[in-house]
């Protein structure tokens, strides 16, 4: 049965009012404001606003926040996995023997049981022996305190919901009167595939693979000479490679190439069939680069083949994106001046049905794609490429490969239809939240009862 990420929770003591009164008018002007601040949080019981502040001791308790030392506080611990790995229930921090890859895998394990890295694919028994590779963590603490009654939740936000005696973490997708379904890893809301705001996406990466923790083999940035090692230096020749992905979970293809899958490295005991991600991205990271120039290509079955461009002009540089599934909306060139520092990033990816060009946190170009008519069979070492990558200065010192949530139904085609004051909630960690998904009815208003900040 999927676990539930629960919160337990404590309320901190009531504020009393003083019993040195110096006149019978003070005393009743202070009695009547006591029983209006005890109306306030009678009314607002079914509002709560929720802070995350990471891991803490068992000892530790939030019963008076640090913003309003008047304010009655909520303390908890989130207990299981439907919102890992951004909050985590009892689990275990590792890092892999061969790459040095750290990671969280939810409690308890086995002592025998395998690990898999997902980086890098090595397998080992990491909790068989005791080694400071292997840290139990206990639950993040979050808490909480009251909010207006009338607020209402907003699309993506982190809620708590009561289930009984029980209180849970979820995600707000759905909002009343809509309907919701799925699509090849998108959420629909009335038809239309939902965008994520950037700033989201970002925090919703999942990473495949990232070069900073790189393993001896040398086989998965791959270029004309062999194993890319990075850092490289960058000096006017052109620097042309790829990425080989290979399955790094737990399972007979272990270590085999194939195409980006949700695996999820928090899941390392559960068993089910994987599905092929089709909202992908990668980021390059260059040291002193001046007038850098690329061409990335993204394939996936969802998408088909999308390239990003970054060419010289008589007007300086400019940014496109071309889908050869749809080469009458190709994006228009934009201008874009790429400023010399001593750290930049570059992110490209296809994500929600956009496409996105992105320089030092900055959005230079977005652009929509249409859904691949014909989806055919990718390898998993043609799925990132960058054919063109040079600079007349510089090195190209980390490679990041990453993937979206991939949001799904257990039942295909289901349409889920929203009355007024029902919301629909998922957990982040889709393959074991227990949602609404698998609820006989929608969420009520009146179940919410916080919004994690």
């Amino acid at each position: 049965m999927p676990e539930l990420t629960e919160i337990a929770f404590r309320r901190s003591p009531a504020i009393r009012p003083q019993k040195n009164f110096q006149t019978n008018q003070l005393r009743a002007m202070r009695c009547w404001v006591y029983l209006n601040f005890c109306l306030l949080l009678l009314v607002a019981g079914n509002g709560c606003r929720w802070e995350r502040s990471g891991n803490s001791g068992a000892g530790d308790s939030a019963g008076v926040s640090k913003r309003d030392p008047t304010g009655p506080w909520k303390s908890g611990l989130i207990d299981g996995s439907s919102m890992a790995p951004f909050l985590k229930g009892q689990h275990f921090s590792l890092r892999c023997p061969t790459c040095r890859y750290p990671f969280a895998v939810g409690a308890p394990l086995e002592r025998s049981a395998s690990m898999t890295c997902p980086n890098c694919g090595h397998q080992w028994k990491a909790l068989a022996t005791a080694s400071i590779d292997v840290v139990p963590e206990s639950s993040d603490r979050v808490r909480f305190a009251p909010v207006e009654i009338d607020q209402t939740p907003r699309r993506w936000e982190r809620i708590v919901r009561q289930y009984g005696d029980e209180f849970m973490v979820k995600r707000v997708v759905g909002l009343p009167g809509e309907s919701i379904g799925f699509d090849r890893g998108d959420v629909l809301v009335d038809g239309r595939r939902m965008v994520k705001p950037w700033g989201l996406q970002k925090e919703n990466w999942l990473p495949v693979y990232d070069s900073d923790f790189s393993d001896r083999r040398g086989d998965r940035l791959l270029s004309a000479q062999g194993g890319l090692i990075l850092p490289f230096q960058l000096g006017g020749e052109n620097l042309g490679f790829r990425y080989r992905h290979v399955a790094c979970y737990n399972s007979k293809r272990r270590r085999q190439t194939e195409v980006i899958k949700d695996s999820y490295g928090y899941n390392q005991t559960l068993t089910r069939s994987l599905n092929s991600v089709g909202d992908i991205g990668i980021l390059l990271v260059f040291a002193q680069a001046v007038d850098p120039v690329f061409v990335i290509e993204l394939q996936t079955e969802k998408y088909g083949m999308v390239h990003f461009v970054s060419s010289r002009g008589k007007m300086g540089r400019f940014f496109s994106v071309h889908q050869p599934e749809a080469p009458q909306s190709d994006s228009q060139p934009v201008p874009f001046s790429w400023e010399v520092g001593p750290r930049s990033e570059l992110v490209v990816c296809l994500i929600d049905g956009m496409a996105r060009i992105i320089v030092d946190d900055c959005l230079v170009l977005q652009r929509r794609l249409i859904l691949a008519k014909n989806t055919s069979l990718i390898s998993g070492d043609q799925q990132v490429r960058v054919p063109v990558l040079s600079a007349a200065e510089g090195e190209l010192s980390r490679v990041k490969i990453f993937r979206d949530l991939f949001y799904f139904d257990r039942l295909p085609d289901r349409l889920f239809v929203l009355k007024p004051r029902e919301f629909f909630l998922l957990g982040d960690n889709l393959p074991m939240s227990a949602d609404s998904r698998g609820r006989s009815r929608p969420v009520q208003r009146s179940e919410l009862i916080g919004i994690l900040d």
